[in-house]
């Protein structure tokens, strides 16, 4: 994606995880398979919100067969958990989701190999160069060093 007067990097993979409401009837299991999936309502992430997010889940859906209703679209992954946590249905975010769940909410690994990763990317203005910034991008990269090419998302 290529957008004039924006620099995006990419920093790392994340593993896309199921996330649904902890007294859904899926929240016992450890592990999901997608035909566990295909019955149940889904929130889809919108494309205008999170382009990158919304191209991987949908890719992974056509790739693995994975056709549930889509009950509501979210424009952002906050709003995925507010609908998850409100038991509209499940969500299929990045697994760093993990670490701000709300309430009531809950993740679960896909039973594939391999696992569905999303790109997450740093995007900003490449007209900006202040010191706050570029010490930002100092820490960013210290925190996520770049990798070889065959690596790098």
């Amino acid at each position: 994606m290529s957008i004039p007067g924006v620099i995006v990097e990419p920093l790392l993979k994340e593993t896309l995880v199921i996330v649904l409401p902890t007294k859904h009837a899926l929240a016992a299991k450890k592990k999901l398979k997608v035909a566990d999936l295909n019955e149940h309502p889904f929130i889809m992430i919108s494309r205008k919100g999170s382009p990158e997010l919304h191209d991987a889940v949908l890719a992974f859906c056509e790739r693995s067969g994975l056709r549930p209703p889509v009950a509501q679209r979210a424009g952002n992954v906050l709003g995925n958990l507010n609908l998850i946590r409100n038991g509209i249905g499940f969500g299929l975010l990045p697994d760093y989701v993990a670490s701000i769940l709300p309430h009531r909410v809950t993740v679960r690994h896909l039973d594939v190999k391999p696992e569905p990763v999303v790109p997450l990317m740093l995007a900003r203005s490449n007209r900006t160069q202040s010191p706050l910034l570029r010490e930002f991008l100092r820490l960013v990269h210290e925190c996520f060093p770049p990798r070889t090419k065959t690596s790098r998302v």
